[in-house]
């Protein structure tokens, strides 16, 4: 359904990206070729790994 690079030259903006379906949604769009931007109330969520892919 998604091909390779659709996101390409696309930045996305998640909030609460340290986890769950944000985590799961810039993990996909990053394969696809999306920049990323997670932002996180918890420092720690991004710190402990899950931001990478």
């Amino acid at each position: 359904m998604f091909r390779e690079g659709m996101f390409r030259d696309k930045v996305f903006l998640i909030t609460g990206g340290g986890t769950g379906l944000g985590l799961t949604i810039g993990k996909m769009a990053g394969s696809l070729g999306a920049r990323i931007c997670i932002v996180s109330r918890k420092e720690e969520h991004l710190r402990e790994g899950g931001h990478r892919s």
